[in-house]
């Protein structure tokens, strides 16, 4: 090879070398250009997703002030406040008809989307004592002295505790009744309502049901206060027919 033809080889040689850098600057440019505008997008992502969040935050919030007044007010439905309706309402739930008239009732009612099998029921309920009154379609506990301390019966809308039906049937809501103002006139209505309620919340628990009041709202400690303070008021010597 003579000196020309090296020459000229070194010249291609330097030229394709120049051009490689010439399209590795160029590929680098192209780069650092999209990973700008990524970065741009993912602040402006990342700006719109802490906005989301922010409302998302304050709605929750607010939600969540709702909750902790219905919890206060031991109330299980949306209140408006400034809707005379809702007023109402609350005013209906402070009062307690059936124990004003001497009646403790509590709901036992099954977890959404799950039924008491009727059964299940019969076995738990025999475990426990009580006795079924084919009569009045309901299971009752007894006292020694043969008196009917409380008695379960299935919500107006469930079928009926019947002895040819009740073991296939199936039930949502039972309802448990404390007959207070017939028992204080031999019993102390305190103490049968401490044996009643030990003896709901067991099965209550055995059941897996939630405990709701007359009203059928979340049976609360102010409902339980309430509760108390009326089978505290009935003495045997002012309770009549």
């Amino acid at each position: 090879m003579n000196k020309v033809q090296l020459i000229l080889l070194l010249s291609i040689v330097i030229v394709i070398l120049l051009l490689v850098d010439a399209f590795r600057r160029s590929k680098r440019k192209k780069y650092k250009k999209h990973m700008a505008e990524l970065e741009k997008t993912q602040k402006a992502d990342k700006a719109n997703k802490k906005g989301q969040a922010y409302q998302a935050i304050q709605t929750q919030d607010k939600v969540l002030d709702v909750e902790v007044n219905k919890i206060e007010l031991g109330e299980d439905i949306k209140v408006d406040p400034t809707s005379s309706q809702s007023v109402a309402s609350f005013e209906e739930q402070k009062s307690y008809p059936a124990l004003d008239e001497g009646y403790a009732v509590i709901y036992l009612s099954a977890p959404r989307g799950y039924v008491f099998n009727g059964q299940d029921i019969l076995e738990l309920f025999s475990q426990e004592g009580l006795h079924f009154n084919a009569a009045e379609n309901s299971f009752q506990f007894i006292t020694e002295d043969g008196d009917v301390l409380y008695s379960i019966v299935a919500d107006e809308k469930e079928p009926l505790f019947s002895g040819d039906t009740f073991s296939q049937s199936e039930y949502t809501l039972l309802v448990c009744i404390l007959n207070a103002k017939k028992l204080a006139k031999f019993y102390d209505a305190a103490i049968c309502f401490e044996h009643f309620f030990t003896s709901v919340s067991g099965l209550n628990t055995r059941l897996g049901a939630t405990m709701l009041n007359e009203h059928k709202r979340r049976f609360t400690s102010s409902d339980d206060a309430t509760y108390r303070s009326k089978m505290n008021s009935l003495k045997p010597e002012v309770v009549t027919d």
